[in-house]
């Protein structure tokens, strides 16, 4: 695995999200690794503000759940 993902020091953290790979490079804590791993996941929850925000999250998602409020331009 280390020769497939060219590690080259130890401990190495990686984060793979689909067919992209995230190599964190930063302070060895649980605090920093949990804000790489939340950064680099983005917010479950997040306002789709326009048609085509929605498209994008659409295309990139296999399951989404939407709430629609009473103001929404995308009902």
């Amino acid at each position: 695995l280390a020769k497939e993902f060219k590690v080259r020091g130890y401990p190495a953290i990686l984060m793979l999200k689909k067919d992209t790979r995230y190599n964190y490079s930063g302070p060895r804590t649980k605090d920093g690794i949990m804000d790489f791993a939340n950064r680099v996941a983005g917010p479950l929850v997040r306002v789709l503000s326009s048609l085509q925000l929605f498209q994008h999250a659409m295309s990139r998602h296999d399951v989404m759940f939407v709430y629609i409020g009473a103001t929404s331009p995308l009902k």
